[in-house]
């Protein structure tokens, strides 16, 4: 699926002029959300989200469709990284309780499934807030190239398409900066009327919701770190 942000090119111009008085909100009306960034950050103009893309085209196909359509970054570098995916929306007719339920079990085979075909090593805590409707992971990853990664991610549910924010740090660093990685990905919104609307009358099975979490993400993240060279690179 050929996505394209436009919140790319609008931070492209307001980042090059101002230097971040208060945090902003950039909009994406082409698919609907909106998301705000903290004081110094920005979302990438396009090289790095090409430079991952273009990596990740070797990931197993048994993973699915991984694109990166957005990177969010602080302006200088220092290892914390927000990735942006666009998965396919769930099927109508899915209850609030139906999609808590697939989100938690999906969360655990889609670690199982990572564990097997990318040697990562993934210890996750999937809890679903019913208040705000989405499905939340925190934990750490391990890939003998990159080292451990510490993991917060939000999985938001629309009518047209699942968004899954993933916000990494190094291990070391990572309780320091999961706050600011949680006011990122927590301020996710879908514009009103794009949420998805749930049934009040369940007809999924637990499993329905395979693939609609972030661990199955975690492998472009791997690929993030490896090029961690050209993150820092670019604040030099």
């Amino acid at each position: 699926m050929r996505v394209e942000i436009l919140a790319l090119a609008m931070v492209a111009t307001v980042s090059s002029s101002i230097e971040h008085a208060h945090a902003q909100t950039v909009f994406d009306s082409r698919n609907n959300w909106s998301i705000t960034l903290p004081d110094g950050w920005e979302v990438d103009k396009g090289e790095l989200v090409t430079q991952i893309n273009d990596a990740n085209r070797g990931m197993p196909a048994a993973l699915g469709d991984l694109t990166v359509v957005a990177v969010i970054v602080p302006k200088v570098r220092d290892g914390r990284f927000a990735l942006v995916h666009y998965r396919p929306s769930i099927r109508p007719g899915a209850t609030l309780s139906d999609v808590e339920r697939s989100f938690v079990v999906a969360a655990q085979l889609d670690v199982n499934r990572v564990r097997r075909t990318m040697d990562i090593g993934v210890d996750l805590q999937a809890r679903f807030d019913r208040a705000r409707r989405r499905g939340i992971l925190t934990g750490v990853a391990q890939s003998p190239e990159s080292g451990e990664l510490g993991l917060y991610s939000v999985t938001s549910f629309g009518r047209s398409l699942t968004v899954v924010i993933n916000c990494y740090a190094p291990r070391e660093g990572f309780e320091s900066a999961k706050p600011t990685l949680m006011a990122i990905a927590d301020s996710f919104e879908f514009t009103p009327g794009f949420e998805y609307e749930y049934s009040t009358i369940g007809r999924l099975p637990p499993w329905a919701g395979h693939a609609i979490t972030g661990v199955l993400c975690l492998g472009v993240a791997i690929g993030v770190v490896l090029l961690k060279r050209k993150l820092t690179a670019a604040s030099r």
